[in-house]
C-alpha cells in the first residue's frame, strides 16, 4: 500500500493531466450526444468545486478541522445528487 502511495504521488502529474484530459474529452462527446441538462452539470460542477471547497475549508478552520473531511464529502455527494 505505501508503495502504491508513493509511486502515485510522484506521477501525480501525469494522473492529473490524463484525468483533466479524459474529462474534457467527455465532457466534449456528452455536448454532442447528451441534453443541455447532463453536460451543462459538467460545466458548471467544476467551478462551482473551485469556489466551494476553499469555503468549507475556511469555514471549519481551528477547531473544527476534522470536520472538512465530512462537510466536502457532502459536497461531492450534493454535486452528484444534482
Amino acid at each position: 500500500m505505501h508503495q502504491l502511495r508513493r509511486a502515485l504521488h510522484e506521477h501525480l502529474d501525469v494522473v492529473v493531466v490524463v484525468a483533466g484530459l479524459a474529462y474534457v474529452a467527455f465532457t466534449g462527446w456528452s455536448m454532442t450526444y447528451l441534453s443541455y441538462d447532463v453536460w451543462g452539470a459538467l460545466v458548471i460542477a467544476p467551478i462551482i468545486a473551485m469556489v466551494s471547497v476553499p469555503m468549507v475549508r475556511y469555514a471549519f478552520r481551528g477547531d473544527l478541522q476534522p470536520l472538512v473531511v465530512v462537510a466536502l464529502a457532502g459536497l461531492v455527494a450534493k454535486l452528484v445528487g444534482t
